[in-house]
């Protein structure tokens, strides 16, 4: 599992996307994964979308909170520090 936030949440997937088939994604285990096991092994999806999470300081706390509950099973670094 991978958790970002973005608003532009399909730019980002695409750049994500030719980030990892351009084999330059700037996760290493997601890349080597990805590398591995092929497009078809990964599925995207949207969490949570809409007027409520205009507030990147909002999208960046729940990110956080997404990631600290998943902890061993995320591709998400472990220190993660929000600009």
């Amino acid at each position: 599992v991978y958790f970002g936030e973005s608003s532009n949440v399909v730019s980002r997937l695409g750049r994500h996307w030719h980030s990892l088939v351009n084999k330059n994604h700037d996760c290493r285990a997601l890349q080597d994964d990805f590398n591995l096991y092929g497009l078809s092994f990964f599925e995207f999806y949207i969490v949570s979308i809409g007027s409520t999470w205009i507030s990147k300081v909002k999208r960046e706390k729940k990110e956080k909170v997404l990631i600290d509950s998943n902890k061993g099973k995320v591709y998400n670094l472990e220190t993660y520090n929000p600009k």
